[in-house]
């Protein structure tokens, strides 16, 4: 029986004790958060009071406006023009010579590479190998007569000057030349009248009226003469427009 007393004589002093040091925690817990509260109120009373006493500042950054980004149209592109197919070449045929015109063009190149290289013989006796292969080559013909000429077979040269004009009746150089060779076998008449033959073929042949104006200074007509010097001259031909500056013409 004592002992019971004993025990609920300690519980009750326990539960004592326990509610004393709770009423005491809770009185400090009271306290703490009254002050904790009035700490606060100071701040933020402060904080007001420097906010209101602080100036206002304007933000200085501009606003800047995103740029209008430009889009360029897409390029169009025409259609491509249709390709005109190409026309199909026609099948080479090879040219048809009479027998022994192949050797002809073949002795006649010789005999003008001769003749460049100043061989005056190797040369004539090419062009006349081409003549006899080919009656009819006036080419020939007409280069054999310049070298004669040049060897100053002035007659050997009228007479192949004169085949090739009766193989090629339009052939003005051969006319020209020829009349260069009666010229210096002085037959002026005849030299003339190959000059002006040659100018019927061929109006704008300026050797052929240097030529003729030479011809007719020879024969005393100068005023002729100048004429036609003049149009030599004024078709390139260097001879004449000394001549004419030589003697103090304007052309």
């Amino acid at each position: 029986m004592k002992n019971a007393i004993r025990f609920i004589a300690c519980a009750v002093i326990g539960l004592m004790l326990s509610n004393h040091a709770f009423a005491e925690n809770t009185a400090n817990a009271e306290k703490a958060t009254k002050t904790a509260v009035a700490t606060k109120a100071q701040k933020d009373t402060k904080a007001t009071k420097d906010v209101k006493g602080a100036k206002s500042v304007k933000p200085v950054a501009k606003v800047v406006k995103p740029a209008a980004k430009v889009v360029k149209p897409a390029v169009v592109c025409k259609p491509a023009q249709p390709i005109k197919p190409v026309q199909a070449l026609k099948p080479f045929k090879p040219a048809v010579f009479p027998v022994g015109e192949n050797d002809a063009r073949n002795f006649f190149a010789e005999g003008h590479a001769k003749n460049l290289a100043n061989d005056r013989q190797g040369a004539m006796e090419d062009f006349t190998k081409a003549i006899q292969l080919n009656p009819k080559y006036a080419a020939a013909y007409h280069a054999r007569g310049l070298v004669k000429k040049n060897i100053g077979d002035n007659h050997g040269a009228i007479d192949d000057y004169s085949k090739a004009i009766e193989i090629d009746p339009k052939n003005a150089k051969a006319y020209n030349n020829r009349g260069n060779a009666k010229f210096n076998l002085g037959d002026n008449s005849g030299a003339m009248a190959d000059y002006s033959s040659a100018l019927a073929i061929n109006p704008n042949y300026a050797k052929a009226y240097y030529n003729r104006g030479v011809a007719k200074t020879k024969a005393g007509d100068d005023k002729s003469a100048i004429e036609d010097y003049t149009k030599a001259a004024k078709l390139g031909e260097p001879n004449a427009q000394k001549v004419l500056t030589d003697n103090g013409y304007n052309w």
